[in-house]
């Protein structure tokens, strides 16, 4: 059976048709980890160049991306890669905006000026040139979809080398998401350099929450009676000093270990 070819290019061959030329499309990469730059790319290619393959990049195996990240640098008429490291990150303390100002880093640094942004689920602020947000748009744009793989895998290549500097960290296996072993690496260690020491959850695994927090999250970790969880959940709800994310995290503590409970239980 003969193997489909995976292509699509609707969004772009709509522009080709109206007169534009350099369609230029954006994705990032490294938004939802807690460690490590977020990393974003912009590609240009010449009206209806195809590299059949090409696909969200979280389709893909890591050798597929590698081979098509190669193919695309060479094939596309220009790319740019922008990288927010981790201070910014940490200052600016937003990663939605972080991802933003990685989208908007990419499209200047672009050698060819782009006449037409295809924007994987967004609009970039503060970019003079007209453009189109399109939702899942690595899965449903060539530009985007290559986008993706150059910042997946350029993102990928920092976290490899970070993962040399701070070996005990093993950011080549987790690249900076929320692993158990990652997770358990920072309780244990503290945060390195790269990690994202703004996030409430990296404050709380190196233990920057309340005392409370703590004195109740092992409580909920002991208890082995579903009514005491039960009492746990109205004292929560009852303390006015709790952060949003303390009350969001022990919920979610008492829920799993409800859970459990009743599983062993049956």
């Amino acid at each position: 059976m003969k193997k489909k070819q995976v292509f699509f290019e609707k969004f772009e061959n709509n522009l080709w048709k109206a007169g534009s030329s350099h369609i230029a499309g954006i994705d990032e990469a490294g938004l939802g980890a807690l460690a490590g730059p977020v990393v974003a790319a912009a590609v240009i290619f010449k009206p209806g160049e195809v590299i059949l393959g090409v696909n969200d990049s979280k389709q893909l195996t890591p050798l597929k991306r590698e081979k098509l990240f190669k193919e695309i640098k060479n094939k596309a008429l220009c790319y740019s890669i922008g990288i927010i490291d981790i201070e910014l990150i940490n200052k600016i303390d937003n990663i939605f905006t972080v991802g933003l100002e990685a989208m908007k880093k990419s499209v200047i640094n672009l050698r060819v000026k782009p006449d037409h942004l295809l924007v994987d689920g967004r609009h970039i602020p503060s970019v003079e040139i007209p453009q189109t947000s399109i939702v899942r748009g690595d899965s449903r744009s060539f530009s985007i979809a290559a986008a993706s793989i150059l910042a997946k895998v350029s993102r990928d290549n920092l976290m490899a080398a970070y993962s040399k500097k701070f070996r005990d960290y093993q950011f080549c296996e987790h690249k900076g998401y929320a692993t158990a072993g990652h997770i358990k690496a920072i309780r244990n260690l503290g945060p390195s350099p790269i990690h994202r020491t703004s996030y409430d959850f990296v404050k709380g695994l190196c233990g920057e929450f309340s005392k409370a927090y703590y004195f109740y999250e092992q409580i909920i970790k002991d208890s082995g009676d579903l009514s005491e969880l039960n009492r746990v959940v109205i004292k929560i709800k009852d303390n006015k000093r709790f952060l949003g994310i303390e009350i969001a995290r022990l919920k979610k503590r008492v829920k799993t270990k409800m859970k459990y409970l009743k599983d062993r239980r049956g």
